[in-house]
């Protein structure tokens, strides 16, 4: 439960470490979370292999951890069985079938805080790239619709909308 409860935020820490900027003119290439931290060190680099062991170990360990324990047990889960439900608070409010979308949401919640810092340096190529993906998460997301609750799954709905535009209107901040 603990890991459920500070995963984004954790993630978002450990991916910080990699974000770092190019200024004009400058050899040193700051830490865009720290601009006092140069990334071209060798303690920044040894921090960064800390990094990544830790974006492995929790980042991607979190939701892949969920999917072995919840494809494991989905079936007891469903059939209301005490030897696994210690596990329910992570799939009880999706259809049966969808019994892995907690991982999916962990997914999500994994690349919007975190991935676009591999894919793309500066803010704009990450809104986009984070736009694209929230883009494809709502066709995902009505296509299986995976929510026991119709209005869960509305609401789930409006968040993602909710979420596209906020980045679409900070990608029109963005561009010049």
């Amino acid at each position: 439960v603990l890991a459920y409860a500070v995963y984004p935020s954790l993630s978002s820490k450990i991916f910080a470490t990699f974000n770092c900027r190019d200024v004009a003119g400058d050899a040193r290439q700051p830490l865009r979370a720290d601009y006092s931290i140069d990334c071209n060190t060798a303690t920044h680099e040894a921090f960064q292999f800390f990094a990544v062991a830790m974006v492995l170990l929790i980042s991607v360990g979190t939701p892949l951890t969920y999917f072995v324990l919840l494809y494991q047990n989905h079936d007891a889960i469903n059939r209301g069985d005490r030897s696994a439900s210690h596990l329910r608070f992570l799939c009880q409010d999706y259809r049966h079938d969808c019994w892995y979308w907690e991982v999916v949401e962990t997914l999500r919640k994994l690349i919007l805080k975190g991935f676009a810092v591999f894919f793309a340096q500066g803010a704009y190529a990450q809104l986009i790239i984070n736009l694209v993906f929230v883009l494809l998460y709502f066709i995902l997301l009505v296509k299986t619709q995976p929510y026991k609750s119709e209005s869960d799954f509305r609401y789930a709905q409006f968040e993602a909308v909710v979420l596209f535009l906020f980045i679409f209107v900070a990608l029109l901040l963005e561009v010049d």
